[in-house]
């Protein structure tokens, strides 16, 4: 017997209205990512290692639930109150997980969370510059902190190991003369802060020089007319010249030693001695640093 159309139509609706049935209520699998949120931890304490960030779970659901959770983060929160010092370890417990009850979690990874806790802990050190490198030839480098010292909190492990802590230079870049200040933060071990935070360095770069001694005549300045007699005419000058200098020292032209008249009457005057060096170079010693300086009213000016 021929079936209508309409009873056709029927049957094919039919089948198709139960393969929905069928493959809707089918459960499907899926990997599903979970972020983890710490919180509570009890006051004093610290976790020092073993804190993930996200959970890799596999869920079991239908095609329309598991399309809710997938292609997101879902945030969950560890809960920490009940931490203590040592080693401890928090099962992540599925039935806890922040899923619908249409959602079978089949398995978590990793399966627990395995935390190491310590106490918090101060103490004060000293702070030292920790100078790297060499510094560049002909200068010599010097460096200091204020405050000397610094607090320190953090992990009661790691601070039992800091006796130091240290402000790094590199002196292989310090070439500029002179003398500066700057903030430095001191280097410290991972979860611990310094009190204050940063320090205040001050670095100073000049010339590494050698002391020599050179001997010079005294040159008397505006006695042009006058006879001259000095006791004694020369002086023995102690000077710290740059490295690059010393070689030339002896016959440096920018080492001299001179002597002002108070006065151009005729008569005897004790003056100072006056000594010029090259810049860079530091005056150590003049020996005698006083001569006798006789005017003459004529005759030949003598030296």
């Amino acid at each position: 017997m021929k079936l209508r159309w309409k009873e056709l139509l029927l049957a094919v609706l039919m089948a198709a209205g139960l393969w929905y049935i069928v493959a809707g209520s089918e459960k499907l699998e899926s990997v599903v990512s979970v972020r983890v949120i710490y919180k509570g931890t009890p006051p004093g304490l610290v976790v020092l290692n073993g804190m993930v960030d996200k959970l890799e779970v596999r869920v079991r659901a239908t095609p329309g639930i598991l399309r809710t959770v997938t292609g997101r983060e879902i945030p969950f929160a560890m809960d920490l109150a009940g931490l203590k010092p040592g080693e401890n370890i928090l099962p992540v417990e599925a039935g806890r997980l922040p899923f619908l009850d249409d959602v079978e979690v089949m398995d978590v990874n990793p399966p627990r969370i395995q935390l190491e806790v310590d106490t918090m802990a101060s103490k004060t050190v000293p702070v030292a510059v920790d100078i790297q490198g060499d510094t560049a030839k002909g200068l010599v480098l010097q460096a200091d902190v204020e405050p000397p010292q610094v607090e320190l909190r953090g992990p009661s492990t790691r601070l039992a190991e800091v006796k130091t802590v240290r402000v790094p230079l590199n002196a292989e870049a310090e070439t500029t003369l002179g003398l500066r200040t700057e903030k430095r933060s001191p280097v410290l071990p991972d979860g611990v802060e310094s009190i204050p935070p940063q320090v205040d360095m001050t670095v100073e770069v000049d010339y590494s020089r050698k002391q020599v001694k050179v001997t010079r005549p005294v040159r008397v300045e505006e006695t042009e007319g006058l006879g001259v007699f000095l006791r004694p005419a020369k002086v023995t000058i102690s000077v710290a010249l740059p490295e690059s200098r010393v070689a030339q020292a002896a016959t440096d032209p920018e080492i001299r030693a001179w002597v002002e008249p108070t006065s151009r009457a005729p008569g005897s005057y004790t003056l100072p001695v006056r000594v010029s060096v090259p810049d860079g170079a530091q005056l150590v010693k003049v020996e005698p640093e006083e001569t006798v300086l006789t005017l003459e009213q004529a005759g030949p000016a003598l030296r």
